[in-house]
């Protein structure tokens, strides 16, 4: 476990490859960068201690790929989701139990999985139906209904 990632500073980038980052909590602050270069990325987000475990208001994401599964951020908890920035974003987000609240006018392309998802700031949200067949399951399949049909 990485612990939490904070980017601050102006300037300040980060550029990640294909991998899994087991992280506490990332917040970007300051005219930072998050450069995607190689994917999939995948941030598991433990969330614990922190109110706010996902936080991108302060900086810019850019996906080279522009393909939402080469950045897949994974979060359990309760705690709020922040998405914003002046960029656009491609991403697959799932947060099930989190209020999720995109600001800032920018646009985001993928999905976004989440108890409530808010748009404060005029985000322009675009699916990637090509997610329709390659989405992930979290945990494994589980048969959920079933009847016997007479012919």
């Amino acid at each position: 476990l990485l612990g939490n990632v904070t980017m601050q500073g102006g300037g300040a980038t980060l550029r990640l490859r294909a991998g899994t980052y087991n992280i506490n909590s990332f917040s970007m602050a300051g005219n930072t960068q998050l450069i995607i270069e190689t994917g999939p990325v995948v941030f598991n987000i433990a969330g614990q201690g922190v109110t706010t475990p996902i936080d991108f208001t302060g900086g810019s994401t850019a996906n080279e790929s522009y393909l939402p599964t080469d950045f897949k951020i994974l979060y359990g908890g309760t705690g709020a989701i922040k998405v914003a920035g002046n960029t656009a974003m491609a991403a697959m987000l799932y947060a099930p139990n989190s209020d999720v609240t995109l600001t800032g006018g920018s646009h985001f392309y993928g999905s976004i999985v989440g108890a409530t998802v808010t748009d404060t700031g005029g985000t322009a949200f675009h699916f990637d139906r090509s997610l329709l067949n390659d989405f992930f399951v979290v945990g494994n399949h589980m048969l959920s209904a079933f009847s016997w049909k007479k012919n």
